[in-house]
């Protein structure tokens, strides 16, 4: 009983997905004075995913685009008692640095999003059923009509009164193409031209489980991305360079663990092969002297 809890993935392993209270990455910033703030992020889904892009001007594709989930709580003021949590999530490219497009959920603008597309579940199990949906678009990636789709889709940005003349819930797409089940949800930033959905496909129609407004990434946002991920790529080459040092030690004592074996088994051999000469002389010597007994008698 009760919703999944999220889970952690990477990379495209085949490896099973880890508990994320156990696995998540952390990273603290403290400030200084009375308006200090201290935050934590931790990442609770990084995988690359199958995504129905269709871009503006563009002709509609199929591509593989890193998906991060990652959960902020900050704490500030001077007792550090207001606590806020930020659902942040990124969409990103391996072959473009430059694309990226962004959304950070708090548990206001949350609440808007389960208002406007009847989400049933709180805040706090938003992150695990997400997550769980995301699952079954790789699940569905080998397929050839693939059940669950996640669908990327842009527009060109409009001018203030056609945005205000357009219904918030107007489809994004046309057609009978999963974008089409796309509609613009309340959570996000009004200037933004891009939407990420999730999609089921049966045989009677395009199913949208979720609609989000994203931000596609401007000069700053992008920057600051990429300073964050250049930050994480340094802390983890850090770690893996205090492993390889730890780990290079461990060998080097293994080494002169196995040296100094080897130098106690050739002393053992040695004393064995004096101590068998020396039976084998005994033995010799005890056969001679029953010998002569017999032929004394």
């Amino acid at each position: 009983g009760g919703p999944p809890r999220a889970r952690v993935r990477r990379g495209g392993g085949g490896g099973p997905p880890h508990d994320y209270e156990t696995m998540a990455e952390s990273r603290s910033v403290q400030g200084l004075g009375q308006g200090a703030s201290t935050t934590s992020s931790d990442i609770l889904f990084e995988e690359v995913i199958p995504v129905h892009v269709k871009e503006f001007d563009k002709q509609e594709r199929v591509e593989h685009l890193g998906f991060r989930i990652s959960l902020c709580t900050t704490q500030a003021g001077h007792n550090m008692v207001k606590v806020e949590k930020v659902l942040k999530l990124q969409l990103t490219s391996e072959k473009d640095s430059f694309f990226l497009h962004s959304l950070e959920v708090t548990e206001d603008s949350f609440q808007r999003l389960k208002h406007d597309q009847s989400i049933l579940v709180d805040f706090t199990d938003f992150p695990a059923h997400l997550i769980e949906l995301l699952e079954s678009c790789i699940q569905a990636k080998q397929e050839a009509q693939p059940k669950f789709l996640c669908v990327l889709s842009t527009s060109k940005p409009v001018a203030a009164d056609q945005a205000s003349a357009s219904p918030s819930g107007s489809p994004v797409g046309a057609g009978g193409a999963p974008g089409a089940a796309l509609r613009l949800s309340s959570v996000g930033d009004d200037s933004a031209t891009s939407v990420v959905g999730i999609v089921e496909t049966n045989q009677f129609k395009h199913l949208c489980h979720i609609s989000m407004k994203f931000q596609p990434g401007n000069d700053a946002r992008i920057k600051d991305y990429l300073s964050q991920r250049l930050s994480e790529v340094r802390a983890a080459r850090m770690d893996l360079e205090t492993r390889l040092s730890a780990e290079e030690a461990a060998s080097a004592e293994l080494r002169a663990d196995l040296s100094q074996a080897k130098l106690d088994l050739g002393a053992e051999q040695a004393a064995r092969k004096e101590q068998d000469s020396r039976f084998e002389t005994e033995r010799q010597g005890l056969l001679t002297g029953c010998k002569q007994e017999l032929l004394s008698k």
